[in-house]
């Protein structure tokens, strides 16, 4: 698998799924912030509802979001975020994939900004992202007769 890494605010990012990371309480991420800003608080609108409170690996996928190049963004629950560490992002980031896996998402792309962990940094985040994705979609049928 490819794994490219890319910079761009939330809004110009360009992929068929955007995850963005949403705390305890309904609270956005850094990138969550400024795709709600962009979007003319779309976001806070739809938080507004309630089917998303932000406990860790809570999902909810949205269609059409206004002022992004993404076909889908997956608001992804965090947990709390005085709480958030390493385990609870592998928890979260183990959701969205699980999500994402069972939809027709070819692509994903992670906005890892305001998701840092402690004072890991962004390598260390994105490792485990990445590690933990391959690790959620992995399916041995090495010794099945007929593997789907």
């Amino acid at each position: 698998m490819e794994y490219p890494v890319k910079t761009a605010a939330p809004a110009e990012l360009e992929s068929p799924c955007l995850v963005l990371g949403i705390f305890s309480g309904r609270l956005l991420t850094a990138a969550a912030q400024q795709l709600d800003q962009a979007s003319g608080g779309y976001l806070t609108q739809i938080l507004e509802h309630g089917d998303l409170e932000g406990d860790n690996g809570q999902t909810l996928l949205l269609y059409h979001v206004p002022s992004t190049a993404c076909e889908r963004v997956l608001l992804l629950g965090l947990g709390e975020a005085e709480k958030f560490d390493r385990t609870n992002l592998r928890k979260a980031i183990a959701a969205a994939v699980t999500r994402l896996n069972d939809g027709n998402s070819v692509a994903v792309a992670f906005h890892l900004d305001g998701i840092e962990p402690g004072q890991v940094g962004t390598y260390a985040t994105a490792r485990d992202l990445l590690l933990t994705a391959e690790q959620t979609i992995y399916r041995f049928d090495g010794l099945k007769s007929d593997p789907k």
